[in-house]
């Protein structure tokens, strides 16, 4: 909804954005009613996620911010010189930069519209995950991933009349594709279930409990999946009686 109302307010239809604000609010009216039907019941349901949403607590926010890299981390492993040899980590981080700036530079300039629709949600998208988002889960960026591959595809495009500039991106398209095969062919790992405390933040684990035993979330704790590695802690025994600590 944000986005759509930024995108209408540039374009100077203010009827718009009332008619956009009325369409994601209706949905809301039935939720609404339920609630106050009993706002006890509702706070008592609710409060196991108060930690997701402190809009007025300054440090929840910062919190947020520092912890998003997190939701970027499957598939790229620790930051370290291995990124250097990811041909397809250095296409995005070049060609998506620039690509957007082309973008806003159009969308300012030009007054494009086009350039303005995938500019703004693509700028827009993954701020908003990283303030208000407290999960740090990757299906999130599933969301703003394709709208990147449409800028960076939109910014290659653009360069593609220059000869040289073809041989550099063919190269460079070829080595992404060959990595990606690559990580494809490898084995498949298995995964170990991590258990993360909503209240201490994502870098602190939960106890292990008989709740856990069904690999499932419980009040304190959300499951995360992670590629087994040498440094991944492994699951304690889980026998009929057992309890670990």
């Amino acid at each position: 909804m944000i986005a759509l109302v930024i995108l209408a307010a540039w374009d100077g239809r203010r009827r718009a954005i009332i008619w956009i604000v009325a369409g994601a609010l209706l949905p809301w009216l039935p939720y609404a009613a339920y609630v106050l039907a009993d706002g006890t019941d509702w706070r008592g349901q609710t409060a196991i996620y108060a930690s997701r949403f402190e809009l007025l607590n300054p440090r929840w926010y910062l919190d947020n911010l520092v912890n998003e890299y997190h939701r970027y981390g499957p598939g790229l492993g620790p930051i370290g010189s291995g990124w250097l040899a990811r041909p397809g980590v250095w296409l995005l981080l070049l060609a998506l930069p620039l690509s957007l700036l082309a973008l806003a530079r159009r969308a300012f300039r030009h007054h494009d519209g086009s350039a303005r629709a995938l500019l703004v949600p693509s700028l827009l998208f993954p701020l908003l995950f990283a303030a208000f988002i407290t999960l740090k889960l990757v299906n999130y960026a599933l969301i703003e991933l394709p709208l990147f591959a449409i800028a960076i595809g939109w910014g290659l495009q653009r360069t593609w009349r220059l000869p040289w500039f073809r041989l550099v991106v063919g190269v460079v398209a070829a080595a992404a594709i060959i990595e990606g095969g690559i990580a494809l062919a490898r084995p498949r790992r298995s995964t170990t279930a991590h258990f993360w405390c909503h209240s201490t933040g994502p870098t602190r684990a939960c106890r292990w409990t008989k709740a856990c035993r069904a690999w499932r979330p419980t009040l304190c704790c959300s499951m995360l999946a992670c590629a087994t590695t040498s440094q991944a802690p492994k699951p304690p025994p889980m026998g009929p009686d057992s309890e670990v600590g």
